[in-house]
């Protein structure tokens, strides 16, 4: 079993931004639920890239994605990143947190990853964020005023009206 390491990287959803040691939650890879919410997320990261991206493989700056970096062998750091782009089958963007076990990057660092690394997407429209199926999962271990800040910014629904 190869435990992997979610950042949370709740700032993108909550007014105030949490300590670092408390934006990290760790799941075994076997974990039924949050393997669910990524087949989720994989499954439907196809309409995030029709509606996200424009016809210069530039992303939205209101379009995120959560990419799966190993460190060493044993661990993944799940991470959000922004400023997306994609050239051919390959991305780019830039860390949106500082990575907690990811030795000398930092918030704002540019990254390239695989689609086979994204482990979640987020766009943002209006006041509300949608896809955040990982985000949806943590949710209910979060604490009471955590819950209710990024209940108040999540949308009831994964999917966007009309995708």
């Amino acid at each position: 079993m190869k435990p992997f390491s979610a950042l949370l990287a709740l700032t993108l959803l909550l007014a105030a931004p949490l300590r670092a040691d408390e934006n990290v939650t760790h799941f075994a890879d076997t974990d039924p639920v949050m393997n669910a919410a990524i087949d989720q997320a994989q499954d439907t990261l196809p309409l995030f890239v029709r509606n996200a991206f424009d016809g210069d493989r530039l992303a939205s700056p209101d379009a995120l994605v959560k990419v799966a970096f190993e460190v060493g062998t044993d661990w993944v750091e799940v991470i959000w990143v922004e400023q997306l782009g994609k050239v051919g089958p390959n991305w780019i963007g830039r860390l949106a947190n500082d990575p907690i076990y990811m030795d000398g990057l930092a918030y704002g660092d540019p990254v390239a990853f695989t689609t086979e690394q994204i482990y979640d997407w987020v766009y943002h429209i209006g006041d509300r964020a949608y896809g955040s199926y990982t985000t949806r999962v943590i949710l209910e271990g979060l604490d009471t005023e955590a819950r209710a800040q990024v209940r108040a910014t999540l949308s009831d629904r994964p999917l966007p009206p009309g995708w």
